[in-house]
């Protein structure tokens, strides 16, 4: 039911509005497939469209193009019923993929589409893959098939012939989809949707080189825009172009934050006045308003009502709004919910700096590859009186692991590395370990410690996941006195040499028993330098940083660069104090002691970064593995890295959501085995990023104060983006 919105106005246009209440204003939906392919009617993507014919009746052909092809209907506005069309492709393997797409937004899309060459094959397995659902672009065929195999396609009971013409039906029942082919009367495919949007524009679909014919194409109930008449027989001035001019004005305005007060009547200027940052910042997160366009209009109370659909790129929105006798705006209303805004977010940073809790920080949040807002607050460079800069280098610790793990895949990837191979096979000192007795406590007995033999050997993959029976230095068992003794946390030798001292020292819990998080990254980072025969910095740069272009992403700072490194700081008794000034930081030089995991005791050995150079990483895993057309991980890769590898231990060194292969896992609670977002953080210096797959949308959280958790602003940051995915 529509309301009138009181505090926070505009930034409602910019929900994912749900499904309009069904009424006499929904209309039955048939297009002219004749004018389509002359080009009147429609909008064709990534496809030649022709006309052929079915019995008599105008149908559409689409030619074969590399990428997904679309014929949409943008001024359409569709939430529950049915589409209904005949559909033809043909039996010639990976060729053939048709079907619809619905719930429509911008560039994103709910489709339902079949594998006419799979509906009779041989291979039974290849029959299960018969009629398919995706919701693009957050959950391609290949992410469903590999985490929910066999939930999301299909084979089809009675099969049609692969080269013949068959109907379909898909039902909408938000948030569930049924899809009936022919005269079945039961469903050949039940889902339901995960992009959370409730409607939007509806149209014909067509996959990776794939043509394809379609026919009687048509819709049960839908919102046609500047095509519906008045709802009153009271007649009312034709001023729709004016109106929808005046509407586009004051949204590109309030974009801009330039409001114009002319626009509103007095009683909406004094909500709208004092807002106008925030709905700046609220429109600008959902990108480029695309189109707007009428739905109807009507005469109430002596007031113009007019109702539209407004696109932006990543958000669809239903809004209406009355004009006064004056042409100014006196109410406004959306079917939307609010949109959490990113002011709280930057409130609380701001508030940090203000009272001299945090130096400096910069967030960046990115959403479908578009930058939604990348801010600095603070100094870079207190006593210099350096104000932050949006391209600040930060040393960001354990968030390297990520980059460790990449690297490491991609040796995977091409046969030198095996996650289940044991890391004896690349380094032998770690062929024998032993396991710190988990008996009564030999020290407790005056009787030093006891070992027993480890009942596995440690693989590759454990490495990865922190279950190999390393730990951190971060507790005062007698695993990690032995390390601190062994100058671990200060180190300053090579990989090799860690590695050597690290397995005189029995490990502190039996291999694949317990999730600890440990050392077992320069382990790993170890084992890229043999099996790649370069240096773990170099082989990195090679295989990660340069195919990506983080340009500022390294082990050490040029000296070109030194002007954007950010002192390091510590919070102590109520005040910052300087731990570290970028002048003299080692950081400016290549050290000796590269680590896999992100540093030692002080992250020196880790990696520097930028947000935006994070970003672009993570924006890969999102595709994953690709990024602006080079492919750095195959998508099966990135599925199993970003999947959780540990839910069957319940043994944790310290509270963790989930943990994939070198990066955290946040999963749903409904569905345990689906991976929501991907998050990870830099120890000492309070960096933090988090990748949401549901939203397709990236924060990254900059700071250099320590300590550890400081001001729990990492989490906070956290809870502030879940408000700002969920939408």
């Amino acid at each position: 039911m529509s309301r009138t919105i009181g505090y926070g106005s505009l930034f409602t246009l910019l929900c994912l509005a749900p499904a309009p209440p069904a009424s006499s204003q929904t209309v039955p939906f048939a297009p002219n497939l004749a004018k389509v392919a002359a080009g009147s009617e429609g909008k064709v993507d990534n496809r030649g469209v022709t006309q052929t014919d079915k019995d008599g009746q105008p149908a559409l052909r689409f030619d074969e193009r590399a990428g997904d092809g679309l014929v949409s209907w943008p001024d359409v506005m569709f939430s529950d019923g049915a589409i209904e069309l005949d559909v033809r492709g043909k039996d010639v393997r990976q060729k053939s993929f048709v079907g619809v797409a619905f719930h429509g937004a911008g560039q994103a899309y709910e489709a339902v589409y079949f594998r006419p060459f799979n509906f009779r094959s041989g291979d039974a397995v290849a029959r299960n893959h018969a009629v398919q659902y995706i919701s693009s672009p957050g959950y391609g065929w290949e992410r469903l098939r590999n985490e929910h195999p066999g939930v999301y396609e299909n084979p089809i009971a009675q099969a049609p012939d692969p080269n013949g013409w068959f109907h379909a039906r898909i039902v909408v029942a938000y948030p569930k989809v049924s899809v009936f082919v022919n005269s079945a009367p039961e469903p050949s495919l039940v889902v339901e949707e995960l992009s959370g949007r409730k409607t939007g524009w509806v149209g014909l679909w067509a996959g990776n080189g794939s043509g394809g014919d379609f026919a009687n194409f048509k819709v049960s109930a839908v919102l046609l825009a500047a095509k519906m008449p008045s709802l009153q027989s009271q007649p009312i001035p034709d001023r729709e172009p004016e109106v929808t001019a005046h509407l586009r004005a004051a949204i590109q305005d309030a974009m801009k934050g330039a409001m114009r007060q002319d626009d509103y009547t007095p009683e909406m200027w004094k909500q709208f006045s004092p807002m106008q940052k925030q709905l700046q910042a609220d429109l600008r997160m959902n990108g480029d308003l695309l189109s707007l366009a009428l739905v109807d209009r009507r005469m109430e109370d002596g007031r113009r009502s007019y109702r539209y659909i407004l696109d932006f790129r990543f958000a669809r929105a239903l809004v209406s709004f009355d004009l006064d006798e004056h042409g100014r705006i006196a109410a406004l209303r959306s079917e939307g919910g609010e949109l959490k805004s990113l002011d709280a977010m930057e409130a609380m940073i701001q508030g940090a700096v203000d009272r001299g809790e945090l130096a400096g920080v910069v967030t960046l949040i990115v959403r479908r590859g578009a930058t939604v807002r990348l801010k600095t607050y603070g100094m870079m460079d207190i006593e210099g009186r350096k104000p932050m800069r949006p391209d600040a280098l930060f040393r960001i610790a354990s968030m390297n692991k990520l980059f460790t793990a990449a690297a490491a895949l991609r040796l995977c990837e091409e046969g030198h590395l095996a996650l289940d191979d044991p890391v004896e096979k690349y380094i032998p000192e770690l062929g024998n370990v032993q396991v710190l007795d988990p008996g009564p406590s030999a020290e407790q007995q005056g009787a030093g410690l006891k070992t027993v033999p480890a009942e596995r050997k440690i693989t590759i993959r454990d490495l990865f996941r922190h279950t190999a029976g390393f730990l951190y230095t971060l507790s005062d068992s007698a695993v990690d006195r032995l390390y601190i003794a062994a100058g671990f946390r200060t180190w300053d030798g090579s990989l090799s040499e860690f590695v050597e001292r690290l397995s005189r020292f029995p490990l502190a819990y039996q291999p694949g028993s317990k999730w600890a998080y440990s050392y077992s990254f320069d382990v790993l980072g170890r084992v890229i330098e043999i099996v790649s025969h370069r240096p773990l910095n170099e082989y990195v740069k090679a295989s990660v940083f340069d195919p990506l272009r983080m340009s500022d992403t390294d082990y050490f700072v040029p000296e070109a660069k030194l002007d954007r490194l950010t002192n390091h700081y510590e919070f102590a008794n109520g005040s910052l104090h300087l731990a570290e000034a970028a002048t003299t930081s080692p950081f400016r030089h290549l050290p000796a002691a590269l680590s896999g995991g992100g540093g030692w005791g002080d992250g020196y050995g880790g990696v520097v970064s930028t947000a935006a150079d994070i970003a672009r990483f993570l924006q890969m895993l999102l595709n994953y593995g690709e990024l602006n057309g080079v492919r750095i991980l195959r998508r099966e890769t990135v599925a199993m890295m970003t999947s959780n590898q540990i839910a069957a231990i319940r043994d944790r060194s310290f509270p963790v959501s989930g943990y994939g292969l070198g990066i955290g896992v946040y999963t749903d609670p409904a569905r345990p085995e689906h991976t929501k977002s991907i998050f990870w953080s830099g120890g000492p210096y309070n960096t933090h990023c988090i990748a949401d797959y549901d939203a397709q949308t990236i924060g990254v959280l900059l700071t250099q104060t320590a300590p550890f958790g400081h001001l729990s602003l990492m989490g906070r940051f956290d809870e502030l983006f879940g408000s700002l995915s969920a939408h």
